[in-house]
């Protein structure tokens, strides 16, 4: 991959009135001296996002592209990547409008990484903390088997024969580690790539379309690696986030959020991937979505009416992501 200068056009996906976090993330990365250009997608701003960027003097750098509604994640990004295409000679790194990367990831990476970025194989993913830690905390090595017929990441054989599945790096510490699938946010790839992946499924509207659209990547033989030295500071929690380290299971975090209805968006369209991807052994699955389910109504559900409600909406999730019922409704 070749990060020179100008060769890297960075795109993120703005809603609401997030101009706060946005300025900041486009008052930095228009520092970085690889950024030729900046592609903003508007899905749906309550204000003149034009007007905004117009005040920061930036409107010859960046490049809107304006929906009259918010078509989610999936149509943003996936309006991103169709926008882009065409520029096969430039890489694109994909941000989220809450993003701040810090000023040395390009200089980090380039010291750091010249036989990973020589390889035209490799996908980069910068490091988000709460995300990746454990990864590089334990020396984890990951591998498509340990995904297989999971249910939310979730299998009783892990738990039986952990031995089988999870092994550690014993050449210890480093500072790149391969996954199997990521998130839009800080990954780093040429664009040519998407001629063989595709771009992203818009009939998941909210959640796991990154991890879709990513996961098509590892498919065709591309390797994604995680640099740990790449670090992406986020400027807010997401909906399920106790802390910047940490995420609560969305299984939990449900019935304690106020935006319960990510939660929903986000099991439906697991369960959805994970029948059209990872399901090889529809028994192995089943059983094991019955076990987290019911650890679901035994350890999280609250032993009252509302948690009842909410429990059957959760039911009501999966159903629609068996059989495949995407889209903005739930």
């Amino acid at each position: 991959m070749n990060l020179s200068e100008n060769t890297v056009i960075v795109a993120t996906v703005t809603y609401g009135n997030r101009w706060n976090y946005l300025s900041k993330l486009l008052l930095t990365v228009q520092k970085f001296p690889e950024v030729s250009e900046l592609l903003v997608v508007d899905n749906g701003c309550e204000y003149n996002l034009e007007g905004k960027i117009s005040s920061l003097n930036m409107l010859k750098k960046v490049n809107i592209v304006k929906n009259k509604e918010n078509l989610g994640s999936a149509g943003g990004y996936h309006q991103v990547m169709d926008t882009v295409q065409g520029k096969i000679e430039k890489n694109l790194l994909l941000l989220d409008d809450d993003n701040l990367p810090e000023e040395t990831i390009f200089q980090n990476l380039k010291k750091d990484g010249k036989s990973v970025l020589a390889d035209n194989n490799n996908v980069i993913a910068f490091y988000r903390e709460r995300y990746f830690r454990k990864i590089f905390a334990n020396n984890m090595v990951l591998n498509k088997k340990q995904y297989i017929n999971t249910y939310c990441k979730f299998s009783f054989l892990h738990k039986l024969f952990p031995r089988l599945y999870f092994k550690t790096d014993i050449t210890g510490q480093n500072k790149f580690r391969k996954c199997i699938y990521s998130q839009y946010s800080g990954l780093l790839f040429p664009i040519s790539l998407l001629s063989k992946v595709g771009l992203p499924n818009c009939d998941y509207y909210l959640y796991v379309d990154d991890t879709d659209f990513t996961y098509r990547i590892t498919q065709a033989n591309y390797n994604i690696m995680v640099y740990k030295d790449g670090v992406i500071n986020e400027m807010e929690f997401s909906w399920a986030q106790k802390s910047e380290q940490e995420e609560i299971d969305p299984y939990k975090a449900i019935f304690s959020s106020e935006k319960a209805i990510n939660g929903l968006y986000y099991i439906r369209n697991r369960v959805f991937f994970e029948k059209k991807f990872l399901v090889k052994n529809r028994t192995i699955y089943l059983i094991n979505g019955f076990i987290y389910l019911i650890a679901t109504f035994l350890l999280y559900m609250p032993k009252n009416i509302f948690g009842l409600r909410r429990f059957w909406e959760v039911v009501k999730a999966v159903r629609m992501g068996i059989h495949g019922d995407l889209g903005s409704g739930l």
